[in-house]
């Protein structure tokens, strides 16, 4: 089956098309540094909890770092991390979804240029 311009240009994503995808990656760009500011407080505020709280303590010293990484860091105290790790993963690749679209509307045009260009004989 050939393709003309004229069948392409009919699945083509027009200018709100695309900037529908612009705005809900924006969005979610937006939505995931906040997801990651948010699990940074938390880890810092696990951090200074298990090393100054005397329930976190080993034999009545503060625990080592390495233990804490192992420990707290990922899951945060009670998994209170668990959570937000979650929706920064679902954020993340809807974005990254969102960005394979914008792509392949970018490729959906330059193939309709490149046709147009073949149909009028400049290439």
């Amino acid at each position: 089956m050939e393709t003309n311009s004229k069948d392409l240009m009919k699945a083509l994503p027009d200018f709100s098309d695309l900037q529908g995808v612009i705005d809900a990656m924006k969005a979610l760009n937006i939505q995931k540094m906040s997801l990651d500011k948010q699990i940074k407080e938390q880890e810092s505020n696990t951090f200074s909890t298990v090393m100054t709280d005397e329930k976190y303590m080993v034999n009545g010293k503060t625990p080592a770092v390495n233990f804490y990484d192992n420990a707290y860091k990922y899951k945060g105290i009670d998994g209170n991390l668990l959570s937000l790790r979650q929706q920064y993963i679902e954020v993340t690749a809807e974005l990254d979804a969102m960005k394979l679209k914008y792509e392949l509307y970018k490729e959906m045009l330059d193939m309709f240029k490149t046709l147009v260009y073949q149909e009028k004989g400049m290439v």
